[in-house]
């Protein structure tokens, strides 16, 4: 495609834009910070192919199985910083080309349907400074990018999900080797981070159990291998020798009574913690958007569920999220923010109504927004449950990577920036739901302005 053609073109003009935002963004970036200063000065250790493999050895056995995150970290932080500011410019403008593409895919439109939607979610409501926590070059290549691979993957299974049962695929032996290389990067870069090859390990089991349940099992091939792949990444860091190390000396010198929390005093942590910042406007947990990132979620289940029900109970039930929001910032106003909360006052304040409460709140919360998105996308017919099943399984698997944090030493060291995977998954909800409420047909239908609202 020319730029005249581009420059034409309404849904690429907006990717361009994005694209131009996040340039703009990284080249004001000043330096790096945190991890990156350490990384910086590896690379020139290596000394040789063998000095590197020698590095990531070490890593692996005394720190961290994110071997390809590792080795992305060094060699990006110790070559021209702009090489990073593009190549990350690229992946995060990705993560809305994806988003929308497998909006299109699910509902058999094109990308350029949903690119607005996406554009939206990536440039306001996705809290892009999480990607200074660790390091602005540690960030990105261990979460961003890891979900950017995870996306892909995600277009491939809407497309083959979606395919007709005697469809032939007519596409050139180049573009098949093209997109060929593309998954086998995506499921690679996917398994850089342990919790994002878990969720890659969901998708292929739920797109295997989609392929079969439909009489399609001869389809279910490439998802088996790639589902073996992922299994492998898993499988990597679980045996990581490295991941016991860390944890041990994190929890010494940052956490040490970690080890005195019992299952559930480490479960009633991690969901007071993960949805305090999703329901909080406090700028001191990390910003407002991921606020507006969970209230347009609601909102949007809200306006769906009412079009495809039209029942008083179902939007009253639907709303109950926004009542339970307010009264966590209540709990909060009262009982002190777990944000504030550190070793010792972790202890203390564990026993506290507090600490009762918001989990129990939490927990509604999560319950309440899985049913709504399971009643958002049902679809008449024997297996009409499939879509709602999948948008609640994409945000409990977006979740359970932010809640695993409560059984890790690291929680509080780890910041804001494991929230990315569930604020990804939320974003891409966002942009699916966009099309399930049609909010401009329902207010053309309610207000006489002409148009109909879709059947």
């Amino acid at each position: 495609m020319s730029l005249r053609q581009c420059l034409s073109d309404s849904g690429a003009r907006v990717l361009l834009a994005v694209l131009a935002y996040f340039l703009v963004f990284h080249l004001a970036l000043t330096g790096f910070n945190r991890d990156d200063l350490y990384n910086m000065k590896v690379l020139a250790t290596f000394g040789g192919p063998g000095g590197a493999l020698d590095y990531l050895a070490d890593r692996y056995a005394h720190w961290s199985s994110r071997t390809l995150a590792d080795l992305s970290m060094v060699v990006f932080t110790g070559i021209p910083a702009f090489i990073w500011k593009i190549a990350d410019s690229l992946v995060a403008t990705s993560c809305a080309f994806l988003m929308a593409a497998i909006a299109g895919a699910f509902y058999g439109k094109g990308w350029r349907a949903f690119i607005k939607p996406a554009a939206f979610v990536m440039v306001v409501l996705y809290p892009f400074f999480d990607m200074k926590t660790s390091g602005w070059v540690a960030t990105t290549v261990n979460y961003l990018w890891p979900m950017a691979g995870l996306l892909y993957m995600g277009l491939c299974a809407a497309r083959l999900a979606k395919a007709p049962l005697d469809g032939n695929e007519t596409a050139s032996a180049r573009c098949m080797a093209g997109r060929a290389a593309l998954l086998a990067l995506a499921v690679l870069w996917a398994g850089a981070h342990e919790l994002v090859a878990l969720c890659a390990v969901l998708l292929e089991a739920a797109l295997i159990a989609c392929l079969l349940l439909e009489g399609r099992g001869r389809k279910a091939g490439g998802p088996a291998l790639l589902l073996a792949a992922s299994l492998f990444f898993v499988g990597w860091a679980v045996f990581c020798p490295g991941n016991a190390v860390r944890n041990l000396t994190t929890a010494t010198t940052q956490f040490p009574s970690w080890e005195s929390f019992s299952t559930i005093e480490h479960l009633t942590m991690a969901l007071a913690g993960t949805f305090d910042r999703l329901t909080s406007l406090g700028f001191y947990r990390g910003g407002v958007q991921p606020f507006l990132m969970q209230s347009c979620l609601w909102l949007l289940i809200l306006a769906s569920v009412h079009r495809r029900f039209l029942s008083i109970k179902l939007d009253l039930l639907m709303a109950l999220p926004f009542l339970l929001c307010y009264l966590m910032n209540q709990t909060d106003v009262r009982f002190w923010s777990i944000w504030a909360l550190m070793d010792g006052m972790a202890s203390e304040h564990m026993g506290q109504l507090r600490m009762a409460y918001q989990p129990v709140l939490s927990a509604l919360i999560a319950a309440l927004t899985s049913a709504g998105l399971y009643l958002a996308f049902l679809r008449p017919g024997p297996r009409g449950a499939i879509p709602g099943l999948c948008a609640a399984l994409c945000y409990l698997a977006g979740l359970g990577t932010r809640v695993a944090m409560g059984f890790s030493c690291t929680v509080y060291a780890s910041n804001t920036r494991t929230y990315i995977a569930l604020l990804l998954a939320m974003g891409l909800l966002v942009v699916l739901l966009s099309h399930e409420a049609d909010l401009p047909g329902m207010l053309r239908k309610a207000y006489g302005c002409g148009g109909q609202g879709k059947p």
